[in-house]
């Protein structure tokens, strides 16, 4: 790329508003986080409704902010933490409500763990994970992105509620894949 080329010439041009705009994303992204982290008192309702134990993991230093739906019969991993549960999480500092970095719902499960690898050879984990149109990561049994929709909203309700919706249906549909597979064989 050289000098004369338009692009180069338009920022340097235009360089101030650029910068000043390229610099709200932080502030963005900050604003969406704390809004997230304020439907802790939503997803705990939600969690009663559904018989779920919430486990939110919202401190400040954690990078991946967590609302955890678990049962205490769940099993723990040595850390304390579950070894699967159905969540909630974003970004903390990345999470927009575009495409690049939306929240998203599923289920979090320690593959390395005996029931992490029996939930991943599960033929009904993989059938309501095709269901939900949900994928699979190395971390992440099932998840799936929840975006606002193709604008930013005027009204933060209705997304609100779309993330709830979307956690009880993850819920709804993973919880008992879970409890199946913890169950001592009949």
């Amino acid at each position: 790329m050289s000098i004369n080329d338009e692009r180069v010439r338009f920022y340097l041009r235009n360089r101030e508003r650029i910068e000043e705009w390229a610099a709200l994303r932080k502030q963005a992204t900050a604003a969406v986080d704390g809004w997230l982290t304020g439907l802790h008192p939503t997803v705990t309702e939600l969690a009663a409704g559904l018989r779920a134990q919430p486990n939110p993991r919202l401190d400040p230093d954690n990078e991946w902010p967590t609302f955890q739906l678990v049962r205490p019969s769940w099993p723990l991993h040595v850390s304390g933490e579950p070894i699967a549960c159905v969540a909630l999480q974003w970004h903390r500092g990345y999470v927009t409500l575009g495409s690049g970095e939306p929240p998203y719902v599923g289920v979090y499960c320690r593959s390395a763990e005996a029931l992490g690898a029996q939930l991943r050879a599960s033929e009904a984990v993989k059938t309501a994970r095709q269901a939900l149109n949900h994928k699979m990561t190395t971390l992440w049994l099932a998840i799936g992105y929840v975006l606002p929709g193709p604008e930013v909203p005027e009204s933060f309700d209705a997304y609100r509620d779309s993330l709830m919706t979307e956690l009880a249906r993850a819920w709804r549909t993973y919880a008992p894949l879970i409890d199946a597979a913890i169950a001592p064989p009949a």
